[in-house]
C-alpha cells in the first residue's frame, strides 16, 4: 500500500487564528465584551473583515474557541492532588496565609482562580457579564469530575451532590470575583473558611450516613 501522510495544518492560519484571539483578549482588558465587533477585532489583530470570515463565522466563536483554551490550560492534570479537599486545606494551612507563598499550592487552586492567575487568560474574568458566561462554560465542564468527588467525600448520591456543587460552585465563584481575584491575606482566609465548612460538612453527612445505615 502507498504511504499515506497526514496532512499538517498550515502555519498561517495557525499564526492568524493566534492573532485573532489574541487581540480579542487585549481588548477585553479595555472595554467590555458588548462594546466589541468584528470591525475593532480586526483592526486591532491588523486583518481584514474578510480574513477573519475565513477562520471564524462570528465574534462568538473566537470566544468560545478562548475559553475552551482557557479551560484546558487551567484545569488540574490527573497527577494534580486536586482529588482530595483535604489536601486543599492542608496546603492552604501551611502557607499560613502569607501571600509570598501563593506558589506552593497552585495546582490546587480552583480552576476559575487559576485563570485569574494568568496573564493571558485573566482577562475573560474582568468583564462581569462575560465572567458569567465563562463561569457557566466551566460548570458544566467541573461538574463532570467534582461531582464524584463529592460523592466519595461526603457519601452522597449522585442527585444529591451535584445540588451541592452547584451550590459551591456558584459560592467560590462569587467570593472569588467580589475580591477580585486577588490572592492575599484576606482571600486565604477566605478560601481556609469555606474548605472549613464543608469538609465539616462532609464529615456530618458521612456520619449521618454511617447512622443511618
Amino acid at each position: 500500500m502507498p504511504e499515506t501522510h497526514e496532512r499538517k495544518p498550515d502555519r498561517r492560519i495557525a499564526i492568524t487564528r493566534a492573532a485573532i484571539k489574541d487581540s480579542l483578549l487585549s481588548l477585553l482588558l479595555e472595554r467590555p465584551y458588548r462594546e466589541i465587533n468584528v470591525t475593532v477585532l480586526c483592526k486591532t489583530a491588523g486583518i481584514t473583515r474578510a480574513t477573519f470570515y475565513l477562520h471564524y463565522e462570528e465574534l462568538g466563536a473566537v470566544l468560545d474557541e478562548i475559553i475552551a483554551e482557557a479551560i484546558r490550560f487551567a484545569r488540574p492534570r490527573p497527577s494534580d492532588p486536586h482529588t482530595d479537599l483535604a489536601a486543599l486545606l492542608e496546603s492552604l494551612e501551611t502557607a499560613e496565609g502569607d501571600p509570598a507563598r501563593l506558589e506552593s499550592v497552585g495546582a490546587l487552586l480552583p480552576t476559575c482562580q487559576r485563570l485569574a492567575d494568568d496573564d493571558h487568560y485573566a482577562a475573560l474574568l474582568k468583564d462581569p457579564e462575560l465572567a458569567a458566561y465563562l463561569s457557566d462554560k466551566l460548570y458544566l465542564v467541573e461538574k463532570t469530575r467534582l461531582v464524584p468527588l463529592l460523592m466519595r467525600q461526603c457519601g452522597l448520591a449522585e442527585r444529591e451532590a451535584a445540588v451541592l456543587f452547584r451550590l459551591l460552585f456558584a459560592g467560590i465563584f462569587a467570593v472569588n470575583q467580589e475580591m477580585g481575584w486577588k490572592k492575599d491575606a484576606a482571600w486565604y482566609e477566605a478560601q481556609t473558611a469555606i474548605l472549613h465548612f464543608l469538609l465539616g460538612g462532609c464529615a456530618a453527612l458521612k456520619k449521618e450516613e454511617v447512622v443511618g445505615s
